[in-house]
């Protein structure tokens, strides 16, 4: 009994309809998954430097700034230097911050273009919300002495 063992074409066929079938459903899922991550590491990214910007201003006895702009979804990190006025920082953390594609950015209230963190711990209150084309939203809260991140 001489007997081979192999797959035929049309099995060979089933399978790869099956597989393709499969990535097809598949590949949405992964769409969303990957622009939720995006959106919260921009958050994160933001948050961190938010706290960055805190410890700063009250280690150096300077006022720190982070500049918004909502329209290309840009944050610039500046601190006051006197007669000279604002500077941008020199650091890993002095670079242009910028949002993905596809994630808006918007601020409250509404007109606030920065958020200053002063010697005395203080900052101004702001809540900046981070929202992808699937309606996830993120938000970031700072208040006083205090940074909140929230996820909606």
């Amino acid at each position: 009994m001489n007997k081979k063992w192999a797959f035929t074409f049309i099995e060979l066929l089933i399978v790869i309809i099956i597989i393709g079938v499969l990535s097809v459903l598949a590949v949405p899922r992964f769409k969303n998954t990957f622009d939720s991550l995006q959106l919260r590491d921009s958050a994160k990214d933001i948050y961190y430097l938010l706290q960055y910007l805190q410890a700063s201003a009250v280690a150096q006895s300077k006022i720190f700034c982070l500049n918004i702009d909502t329209e290309h979804g840009r944050f610039q990190a500046v601190y006051w230097e006197g007669e000279e006025g604002f500077k941008n920082l020199e650091n890993r953390f002095g670079k242009v911050y910028s949002v993905p594609n596809g994630i808006n950015v918007t601020v409250s209230p509404v007109d606030k273009t920065n958020i200053c963190f002063y010697p005395d711990g203080n900052t101004d209150k702001t809540t900046i919300t981070f929202e992808n084309k699937q309606k996830d939203v993120v938000s970031l809260s700072v208040k006083g002495t205090t940074n909140e991140i929230h996820f909606k």
